[in-house]
């Protein structure tokens, strides 16, 4: 992984601030993943999983903010469950 972030690092412009957003989101859901198993702190999870969900969103903003083609990157109409959802 850090050879990865390493290289993003060196890629100037939106896409290697994309791409270290992504790493960055990754880094937290693994983290996440890693306590779901062993039944971990929900509230640490949750954190983790949030944390991860705002690196998403930061790598988004720079595809729709600098690519040629914003649209690909607009995912606005994502719909995410609630505790209204479940069964």
């Amino acid at each position: 992984m850090r050879v990865t972030v390493s290289y993003c690092n060196g890629v100037h412009g939106w896409r290697g601030r994309m791409a270290y957003e992504i790493l960055a989101a990754a880094d937290y859901f693994t983290q996440a993943v890693i306590q779901l198993p062993l039944h971990g702190d929900l509230s640490y999870i949750r954190e983790k999983l949030q944390a991860g969900l705002a690196r998403i969103t930061s790598a988004l903003y720079e595809g729709v903010r600098y690519s040629e083609i914003p649209t690909i990157f607009d995912f606005k109409g994502t719909y995410f469950p609630d505790q209204n959802n479940s069964p």
